[in-house]
Order: structure tokens, then C-alpha cells, then sequence
């Protein structure tokens, strides 16, 4: 792609995100724009990617992402089956050898090893990532940009299913309902263990401090589901205070609970698919669309560990080049395996990326926009971000319900990991978009809303694992809400009323 083309489209910022260095979004987002079609798929169209001090903004082609988007839906409508079979692929050929290979370097004293064994050890586990992500993504190439065009065509068919059969129920507690899935993930397991933790304080008095050894391999096992892209992960301190939160609640009542969880969810969605006469063709989507909610959270705690060890590999690169961990994620993966086998590198050109640049991905290629080139160029790029009018007097809003339930707290806004310290047990925990990273924080949280969000959103996945009041893609959520505000979730009703407002100065 090159500069005139840049300058000659119009772009719009489909999210802006913090931490997501290139050598973790590369590989995903190039595959994804060159390879969907052998898979039946469309691909992403090219796109930019602009860096400035750990913040990227990635921008697409408005107009290339929503057709995209619309023949990706058409394709998955008409053919549920092409998706299904993906996952499978995902599941069975590509999830064991990455967990495999990621446990392998994390069981590996890799200061000891070769140059060689570390590039032979990126060089494998990087199209195995790569695939399984690209899996997931297709439904986040039909959820994300001005439309969640799955959710929407689910909830329309849902909302005429209901009139049909006068069903006189929230077509969004269906919805959620019928997507929740009836498997169970590590973060599910890291949840019963925790409980199991939490019946021995409270029933045998034991007092866990982070050194005993049921708290050490907690972190050990699960560690990783809450390092996102560059962690730091959960740790014994978040276990414990996670046990303590619980020691109001009746152990054995959650355990029983949780026991027959994914039986009961199971029974009830099959009750509802007969009261709403769902065809074969309708029932089949919703079958797959409810492995897509299931896939957001499974692949991606196998990507989770992936990216775990991947940042080991990191952290040792730059301890032999002498970089910096941050340096050398601004690296590009080709660029990193010259690095590591033969010590060529430019030190400027990785700072300058991690100061104010720009990554175009483009159908051939990847390149890297550095300096006074990147400058002139994002002075004169054509890039619409969404014009935002909201009353901030607004007394209720609403968005789409994710997880049922109800709560009333004080408002904290929670989007990155300097963020968590301000949770309180009980707080409203309201993000534009949550990540693995604050999930501590939504562990403490009596309800979580969210500005985006669609069925392959974070929240709502790690909502239904926590059995937390969810309500997602409200769009004005972190815009009307401050800090210290009190609020009541009504995930029952998909609406968040603003019971008093903190005078902020």
C-alpha cells in the first residue's frame, strides 16, 4: 500500500486500544487480510494501524469493512456449516500443538538455549497463533464497526419468533440465554477452584497467605487467563482477596450451583427453542452462534498462553540484544528472527515505531511509517472518528442485555490496568471495552456495563463465566458516567438508571 493510496481513503477507527504492540497485532491482522478466501470467507480490507506512546488506533476503509461485513453474514446465514467446521479445525488441529509449544518453552530454562532454539521456537509458534485466531475473528469481522451485524439479524429473527408465537419475553434475555455456552473453560475451572479454596477458610478456619503452596499453584495453572497481551497476570495477592470477597457467601449453595450450571442452561435453552418453533435453518445458526461465544472464550485463553510464552521469548530476545521488553515488542515478526539469529537491529527505528508511526497492512505487504514521513502523513490522513452528541444529563440509557440480573453501586470506569486499584467489592465496573487484563477488577464488580460489545465481546463472555449483571455495547456509558456515581444495572431490562450523580469538579 503506498502513501498516495493512504491519503486517497477515506478511514474510520474501528477500535482504539491500548498496549497492543506489532508483534502480537501483525501477523493476525495481515493473515486476515490475504487468506479468509481458501476458508470461504472474505477477507479484511487493508488497513492502518497508528502508534503513539502504547495506544494504536486501527483504522479500516468504511465502506471495504461494511461490505465485508455484509458478505461475511450472507456467507455465514447461508452456510453455518463453513464456521462450525473452522472451529473444529481450531479446536483439534490447532489449540494442542500451540498449548503444547507454549508449555514447552514456559517448562524450558531459556536463558541456557541457543539463538537457533529460540527463532526455531518463534518460527513454529507463530502460524499455529496466527490460524487460531483468524478463526475467531471471522465473527468479529461480522460484530464489529457501526454494526454488531450478527447480533442485530439474531435479535430481529428472535423479536419475530416472539410476536409469532406471542412469547411476551425481552427478545435480548433470549438472546443472551440461547448463547450461553454449555462448556466449560479454564476460567470456569480457575472459578471452582477458587470456591473450593474459599469452603476451606471458611469451613476449616484455614488462613492462606500467598507462600502456601494451594495459593502458588493456583497462580502457576492460571496464570495466564488474565495476562492479555502483555500481562501481568493474576496474582497470589488478587487470589486471596478473591477468597476473602467470598467469605459472606454460602460455599456450598455456589459449588451445587455450579456443579449442574451448563445441565440447566442446556435444559432451558432446548425449552425455548420449542416454544420459539425455530426452522432447522435458524436452529443451526443459533447452534453455531452459541459455539462462537464459546470459541471467544476458549481459543482465547489458548491464545492467552500462547501470548504468556511468547512474551518470555520476548523478555529473553531483549535481555541478548540489550533492549528493552517494550523495544522489542515494536518489532515485526520477520524483523525479530533476523534479530535473534544474526544481531541486526536499528534500536532508532524500534523507538520511533513505540513514539508516532504508522503500520499499513495491505494485501501484498506490512510495512512500518516512521519519522517526519509518518508525521506528514498523519497530518494528512483522511480519518473519521464518530462525532459524539450525548446529553450527559441523561437519567437511564440502555444497551443489550448479556448476562441477567440486577445491581445498584457506585460507578468506577475501568479500562486499563492502572484502572483496577480504584474496584471496590460491589462497585459497577463500567469500560468502553473490557480486556483480560482488568479481570480482577470484574471479579469484584456487582455489574458490569460496557459502551461496545456485540456476542464475541469480553464482557459478555467473562460475564456468563462470572455470573455478573451484564449489559454491553450501551455506546455513551463511559460518557455519561463518572466515577463515584451511583447507579442501578437492570440487566433484566438491558437499562442502567443514574440514581445520583457525584458532583465532580
Amino acid at each position: 500500500m503506498t502513501n498516495d493510496e493512504i491519503l486517497q481513503t477515506d478511514w474510520f477507527v474501528l477500535e482504539d486500544l491500548f498496549q497492543y504492540g506489532p508483534m502480537a497485532l501483525e501477523p493476525s491482522i495481515a493473515f486476515m487480510s490475504r487468506h479468509y478466501e481458501p476458508w470461504r470467507f472474505v477477507s479484511t480490507p487493508t488497513s492502518i494501524h497508528l502508534y503513539k506512546q502504547g495506544r494504536i488506533r486501527m483504522c479500516y476503509p468504511k465502506k471495504a469493512w461494511e461490505d465485508m461485513q455484509q458478505k461475511n453474514l450472507e456467507i455465514f446465514l447461508d452456510h453455518p456449516e463453513y464456521l462450525d467446521t473452522l472451529h473444529e479445525y481450531s479446536d483439534n488441529t490447532l489449540a494442542p500443538p500451540l498449548t503444547d509449544h507454549a508449555e514447552q518453552l514456559l517448562q524450558t530454562d531459556i536463558s541456557a538455549v541457543s539463538d537457533e532454539w529460540l527463532s526455531d521456537w518463534y518460527q513454529t509458534y507463530r502460524p499455529l497463533e496466527v490460524e487460531l485466531q483468524a478463526i475467531r475473528a471471522i465473527a468479529w469481522t461480522m460484530e464489529m464497526g457501526e454494526r454488531a451485524a450478527l447480533t442485530e439479524y439474531l435479535l430481529e429473527y428472535l423479536e419475530k419468533q416472539c410476536k409469532k408465537m406471542m412469547i411476551d419475553e425481552n427478545p435480548g434475555v433470549l438472546f443472551s440465554l440461547l448463547l450461553t455456552p454449555t462448556k466449560g473453560t479454564a476460567a470456569s475451572d480457575a472459578e471452582r477452584n477458587i470456591l473450593l479454596l474459599a469452603k476451606q477458610t471458611k469451613d476449616k478456619g484455614r488462613k492462606f497467605v500467598a507462600h502456601d503452596p494451594e495459593i502458588e499453584s493456583h497462580v502457576q495453572k492460571y496464570k495466564y487467563l488474565t495476562y492479555g497481551i502483555e500481562g501481568p497476570g493474576t496474582s497470589a495477592e488478587e487470589v486471596l482477596s478473591h477468597i476473602h470477597a467470598l467469605q459472606n457467601e454460602n460455599m456450598n449453595e455456589m459449588l451445587a450451583q455450579d456443579a449442574d450450571r451448563f445441565s440447566r442452561i442446556q435444559h432451558d435453552q432446548e425449552v425455548l427453542l420449542k416454544k420459539l418453533q425455530c426452522d432447522d435453518k435458524h436452529e443451526e445458526i443459533f447452534r453455531v452462534a452459541k459455539d462462537i461465544s464459546f470459541q471467544k472464550a476458549y481459543s482465547k485463553e489458548v491464545q492467552y498462553l500462547g501470548w504468556y510464552a511468547c512474551d518470555q521469548f520476548l523478555k529473553e530476545v531483549a535481555r541478548r540484544l540489550h533492549l528493552s521488553w517494550n523495544q522489542a515488542r515494536y518489532f515485526l515478526p520477520d524483523e525479530i528472527v533476523l534479530a535473534v539469529t544474526s544481531g541486526v537491529y536499528d534500536e532508532h527505528v524500534l523507538n520511533e515505531r513505540y513514539r508516532s508511526s504508522m503500520l499499513a497492512i495491505g494485501k501484498d505487504n506490512s510495512r512500518f511509517i516512521i519519522g517526519q514521513e509518518a508525521e506528514d502523513l498523519l497530518s494528512r490522513v483522511h480519518l473519521s472518528e464518530k462525532e459524539k452528541h450525548i446529553d450527559e444529563n441523561v437519567k437511564e440509557f440502555s444497551g443489550q442485555t448479556a448476562v441477567l440480573g440486577k445491581a445498584t453501586g457506585t460507578v468506577k470506569i475501568v479500562n486499563v490496568i492502572e484502572d483496577i486499584q480504584k474496584m471496590n467489592v460491589g462497585d459497577i465496573l463500567v469500560s468502553e471495552m473490557t480486556i483480560p487484563e482488568i479481570v480482577p477488577a470484574m471479579k469484584k464488580a456487582a455489574a458490569i456495563v460496557t459502551n461496545q460489545g456485540g456476542i464475541v465481546c469480553h464482557a459478555a463472555i467473562i460475564s456468563r463465566e462470572l455470573g455478573k449483571p451484564c449489559i454491553i455495547g450501551t455506546k455513551i456509558a463511559t460518557h455519561v458516567l463518572k466515577d463515584g456515581d451511583m447507579v442501578e444495572v437492570d440487566a433484566d431490562n438491558g437499562k442502567i438508571h443514574i440514581i445520583e450523580k457525584k458532583n465532580h469538579v
